[in-house]
């Protein structure tokens, strides 16, 4: 595993836990790390036992110790009561302290261990039940040159275009807090950070100090319900808050709005309206008084109100690429970007919205838009422009992979080409439903391995083509890198392919065998083939 980044000075205990729990002076030890996982516990370490009503940290306790922990400080519980607790350290030989609510405040006591470090950068929070991986991206990019801007979530924790990224740190916010400690470390001005979807909810969330905010369901351009607003209510009444951006097109978002309450600019507790008109007075009113943007990708959009607002008035798939046309609170213009799909159009979109929001001019937020590149493996677009148009993207789902399909149907000038497979530890209906939406959406399917792992590979894939119309005609190539060479050979310069499952993966998991592959090099060879054949 990773290691956690650490405070060489270290804390006492009693310091560390003062207004969570009283330490006795015997007990008052010196920390130099802080731990949920019992994997990175040893000496220095304070080992965080929580209770989450499914287990208990202090069912670890024994190896915690037996690895050097300096100190534990436990949550009691029904199952482990305070009292049990000294005898319990004086078995262990160490102190064993007892915090109430310890799982909801580890999160305060992590960012006191490193001296909270995001009250040290500017941290734009993106939240999201769907992928938000591109908005985080797009965001630390067109910062980078302004704020240098690091990016925390799903894929990882570093700056835009690093090859090496640690593993991802949003769900533990121990990891959380230590990665912005590195980051900050590293001169980072500016984290973009993406939000578990349940983190608003949590007491410790008020431990990273979000200073602006994106509310973004790539789920909500389908017409389906994003975020519930309860969970979105808790961020959105965080003090010190300058700017929240929502997607119009997620009905969560217009009925937390509808909803809310704002406080005026003057800061009484009097509710007046942002925007009043005759037609619709005072509808948008937010706590706190932070900005509110909205962006849609509906040219009928009204948003009008709202401080600053951005509205698609024409997304066009081009060959490689997409056209946006853009009205916004601030003027109207236009971008070309190299990046594919409709999720993206509306990742764009939220970001436009966010630099209009911190006061950027709007030529000069398209032109830094126009650079950004997409994320490896996220409908990440190779080749186009006289040669077939391949896609790599980690579609797992049936409904994943029907997304990438209909979006890359417009992309396509001719046939639309898919390959893929199915992870191991995939549930066999699934994998019928995977074949059905292929063969459906597509014009031709190859059907191979994916990461079988300890599973059959020829039983997972007989599970795919089982939910196919005449199964015996679909090409079944086991070998994935074949399967891949074969499906870009037989496209023509107009086609597009979709490779499917692994997206930016570079390991292919067959149980005891593990060995190097990569979708990406394996496109980018096969182009390069059929490049010199055409030639």
């Amino acid at each position: 595993m990773t290691a956690v980044p650490s405070i060489p000075a270290g804390w006492a205990l009693a310091e560390l836990l003062s207004g969570f729990a009283p330490v006795p002076v015997a007990a008052d030890v010196h920390v130099e790390r802080l731990t949920l996982d019992s994997r990175d516990a040893g000496p220095g370490a304070l080992f965080l036992a929580c209770s989450d009503g499914q287990g208990h940290g202090l069912e670890q306790a024994a190896v915690v110790a037996a690895r050097g922990c300096a100190a534990i400080a436990a949550e009691p519980d029904e199952h482990w009561p305070e009292a049990e607790f000294a005898g319990l350290g004086a078995e262990l030989g160490l102190p064993v302290v007892a915090v109430p609510g310890l799982g909801r405040r580890s999160a305060a006591i992590a960012a006191r261990f490193f001296s909270d470090p995001s009250a040290r950068m500017t941290v734009f929070g993106v939240i999201g039940a769907g992928d938000t991986a591109p908005i985080s991206h797009f965001l630390a990019q067109v910062l980078g040159d302004e704020l240098r801007c690091g990016v925390i979530g799903r894929l990882g924790s570093g700056f835009p275009g690093e090859s090496c990224i640690a593993e991802p740190a949003g769900a533990d916010p121990v990891r959380l807090q230590a990665h912005l400690a590195s980051l900050a470390a590293r001169g980072a001005g500016a984290i973009a950070l993406e939000c578990p979807p349940r983190m608003p909810e949590d007491e410790g969330a008020a431990a990273v100090r979000l200073s602006h905010v994106i509310v973004a369901d790539p789920e909500a351009a389908t017409g389906d319900l994003g975020l519930p607003p309860e969970q979105l209510r808790p961020v959105l009444e965080a003090s010190g808050l300058r700017s929240v951006v929502l997607n119009h097109d997620d009905p969560a978002c217009r009925a937390l709005v509808a909803a809310a309450a704002r406080p005026d600019r003057g800061g009484s507790s009097r509710v007046v309206p942002l925007i009043a008109t005759a037609r619709q007075p005072a509808l948008h009113r937010i706590p706190f008084g932070p900005r509110l943007a909205w962006y849609s990708l509906d040219p009928s959009a009204d948003l009008s109100d709202a401080d600053v607002w951005v509205r698609a008035e024409r997304v066009e798939a081009l060959p490689a690429g997409l056209e946006l046309r853009v009205t916004t609170s601030a003027g109207a213009g236009a971008i070309t970007l190299d990046l594919i799909g409709l999720d993206n159009a509306a990742g764009l979109l939220a970001v436009l919205a966010m630099l209009l929001s911190r006061g950027i001019e709007l030529d000069q937020s398209l032109a830094a838009l126009a650079g950004v590149r997409g994320v490896p493996g996220r409908m990440e677009g190779f080749g186009g422009a006289g040669v077939p148009l391949v896609v790599v993207d980690g579609a797992r789902t049936p409904e994943a992979l029907a997304r990438s399909l209909t979006q890359l149907r417009g992309h396509s000038r001719g046939r639309l080409i898919t390959v893929f497979g199915c992870d191991g530890a995939s549930d066999p209906h699934q994998r019928a439903r995977m074949g059905a939406i292929a063969q459906r959406l597509s014009d031709a399917v190859i059907v191979t391995d994916d990461n079988p792992r300890g599973g059959d590979g020829a039983a997972i894939c007989a599970d795919i083509v089982a939910g196919m119309q005449q199964p015996a005609q679909v090409p079944l190539i086991r070998q994935r890198g074949l399967a891949i060479r074969h499906a870009i050979a037989l496209a023509g310069p107009d086609d597009t392919v979709l490779v499917a499952g692994k997206g930016r993966e570079t390991v292919q998991d067959m149980g005891e065998l593990k060995i190097r592959f990569s979708d990406r090099a394996q496109v980018v060879q096969a182009l390069g083939e059929w490049q010199g054949f055409g030639a």
